[in-house]
């Protein structure tokens, strides 16, 4: 599994390849945090176009005791409420399976700093972030 960040002019491309994990998610995005690249309120295009989405980060995501994901939604709203700058989250999920599990992770999402919309093209994504 990889997940790279590459910040580009106002957003930052986050993208995910091989297997994705809920503790391995929210290790990577720990380590981005708290790097120098992170800027608050610096909008997300998360691409999911070459991950691999496995049964267990599927179960978790629909399961209400999803402490993974659970434990990066709640880190990521700490930290962007800390910061108290509104931002964007594009995904990016052509595929239908994709699509589902990221409107799923939309869904959980209710840190009221940020506003999240699925795509499933990279333009319409692009556009929408800048």
């Amino acid at each position: 599994m990889s997940i790279t960040f590459e910040v580009i002019d106002r957003f930052v491309l986050v993208t995910y390849s091989g297997p994705i994990t809920g503790e391995k998610y929210l290790n990577a995005w720990k380590d981005f945090y708290a790097g120098d690249q992170w800027v608050p309120g610096m909008n997300e295009l998360n691409d999911l176009r070459s991950a691999e989405l496995d049964d267990q980060l599927s179960a978790e995501l629909h399961s209400p005791a999803n402490k993974e994901i659970r434990a990066t939604l709640d880190y990521d709203t700490e930290i962007h409420r800390k910061h108290g700058k509104p931002f964007k989250v594009a995904i990016l999920a052509p595929k239908t399976l994709k699509y589902g599990v990221a409107t799923v992770y939309s869904n959980l999402n209710k840190n009221p700093l940020v506003e999240t919309r699925m795509f499933q093209d990279i333009k319409e994504a692009v556009n929408w972030v800048m």
